[in-house]
């Protein structure tokens, strides 16, 4: 018997496993997608069908396949969701879920050939975790694998248009590539403008997470997006001479205190700093005074929970809370002088969870301990310019106002 005599007949055997393995995995992506709140178009599966494993079999060195579960592809799932800047998210959610065994980054075929000539999506061959593996339902499934497919609508169209054309992963003829290769740019840029169009509709709707393995000089500044100001945030933002007002008291004793007495660790802090509508209050305040988005900064995330555990009176989420509340004002005021008052002023973006860490220097500035408040700055601060004297003595004359 053949190699590929005997992987059919492996196949014709395990096929309706196959199929159960694909729906089953389609309902877990599905749910991560739900769960975490994705804007998602469509998320569907396939396994191959006989004659596509033929194919694939014979494009395959003689030798490197034994067995049908060594094909990774041959069952897969596709997420397909409407903003490009969606996907490094639900790469990781898909990271957290499932073992990842291959993990195919299009950016890399980018950055080797900048002329690449298509719009490729991320690629993942994965199993089922570890903490699933001696669940019932999902024993017989231990050993398969399959491909995860996660793209935005540009790259899922892109991927079908190839594929009408007869040239998805062929070569492409020379004298077409220029023509072909703009029509991918063209893809790409609407996905681009596409995340700025949702960024200025919705600034803090949703968090944007960022690249900070290679940061830009530009990365390096603290600020963000550009939008006009609400009716609602211009209440609270007057922007008359350039100095920003205090917040609305009568909007800002409208939020309702919903912290919960869960203790302060990554996934509640990060929780906390994206969901609360105190945060969002004051944030979105700063990011509509200065014109400019929210971002999530994992980096910063990282620092903010040590600073936070560092502080014996923040036991929990509620405590955080509590406390920023009571110094709401205070914390944007000092926001105003960090990132300044003047319109003009413009950010590539503001961090989120910025009033938590203006919250914690204003508790340490209370013990009034210049030295103790110069040591928590440059241990746990979320950008290095603010350990200077006036940084310091601004959050003393906040510390000791009434």
């Amino acid at each position: 018997m053949t190699t590929t005599e005997r992987i059919v007949s492996e196949y014709l055997k395990e096929k309706d496993t196959y199929d159960e393995f694909l729906v089953g995995m389609t309902v877990i992506i599905r749910e991560i997608a739900r769960v975490n709140k994705f804007d998602t178009y469509q998320v569907h599966g396939r396994v191959k069908d006989l004659g596509n494993l033929v194919r694939k079999i014979a494009t395959m060195t003689e030798g490197t396949m034994t067995s049908v579960r060594e094909i990774g592809d041959l069952m897969g799932v596709r997420v397909v969701v409407f903003y490009s800047q969606e996907i490094p998210l639900l790469i990781d959610k898909i990271t957290e879920n499932f073992s990842v065994l291959e993990n195919h980054d299009p950016k890399f075929l980018m950055e080797a050939d900048p002329v690449y000539p298509g719009y490729p999506m991320h690629r993942m061959i994965v199993q089922i975790a570890e903490n699933r593996r001696k669940l019932i339902e999902y024993e017989r499934f231990v050993g398969y694998k399959f491909e995860v497919q996660i793209c935005s609508i540009m790259q899922h169209a892109w991927e079908k248009t190839e594929k009408s054309l007869g040239y998805f992963n062929k070569a492409f003829p020379k004298e077409k590539v220029r023509e072909y290769t703009q029509l991918a740019y063209l893809m790409e840029l609407y996905d681009g403008e596409l995340n700025l169009v949702r960024d200025f509709l919705t600034p803090v709707t949703h968090q944007v997470k960022l690249d900070t393995s290679a940061p830009t000089e530009g990365a390096k500044r603290k600020g963000s997006l550009v939008r006009p100001l609400t009716p609602e945030e211009k209440e609270l933002d007057v922007m008359g001479d350039g100095q920003a007002e205090d917040l609305d008291d009568l909007l800002l004793a409208k939020i309702t205190l919903a912290g919960t007495h869960l203790p302060v660790d990554a996934k509640s802090l990060e929780n906390f700093v994206l969901t609360s509508d105190l945060i969002r209050y004051v944030e979105r305040s700063l990011s509509g005074m200065y014109d400019t988005r929210l971002a999530y900064d994992q980096n910063a995330g990282d620092i903010l929970l040590q600073a936070v555990q560092s502080v014996p009176v923040l036991g929990t989420i509620a405590d955080l809370e509590q406390s920023l509340h009571r110094d709401c004002k205070k914390i944007f005021r000092m926001a105003q002088n960090i990132f300044g008052t003047k319109q003009g002023n413009r950010h590539e973006y503001i961090i989120k969870g910025v009033s938590v860490f203006l919250m914690l220097y204003l508790l340490i500035a209370r013990q009034g301990d210049l030295g103790l408040l110069r040591q928590f700055l440059e241990k746990y601060s979320f950008d290095q310019k603010l350990v200077n004297k006036g940084i310091i003595r601004m959050l003393l004359e906040y510390a000791s106002a009434s």
